[in-house]
């Protein structure tokens, strides 16, 4: 009887924490101000991966860390494109899916796909 139950508590546990990585996320929104002295001269899309080990399965990485690995890839597609002092702002991320991946005397990891799109700007001053 224990043991049905924890092995539905697990269960259920998995399916929340698997439902909860499906948000989208925002960051270097630009204000008003902000965009009186900056021009959007075009927008960038790239995917990424962020494995996460320990429990990658179904612990999502950090808010923080997906945010800063988006802004990166972004920029580094931005400037293949674009040429001159440019950033990335208004970044948009969606959570694509997840794989699993098997390392010998490691176990099983996570990793975690995301879509990422982004403003390309250059300020006007």
């Amino acid at each position: 009887m224990k043991k049905n139950v924890l092995i539905i508590l697990f269960i259920g546990i998995c399916i929340i924490t698997g439902c909860a990585t499906t948000a989208s996320l925002q960051d270097r929104l630009l204000s008003e101000n902000e965009l009186a002295v900056m021009e959007i001269i075009g927008n960038v899309q790239t995917n990424f991966e962020i494995a996460n080990y320990a429990l990658g399965l179904i612990v999502q990485p950090s808010e923080e860390r997906i945010k800063n690995t988006a802004y990166e890839k972004l920029l580094e597609e931005a400037k293949l494109n674009y040429a001159g002092n440019i950033d990335i702002q208004n970044i948009n991320i969606y959570f694509d899916k997840r794989k699993r991946r098997w390392l010998p005397f490691v176990g099983f990891w996570g990793v975690f796909i995301y879509n990422a799109s982004g403003d390309v700007i250059v300020s006007m001053e």
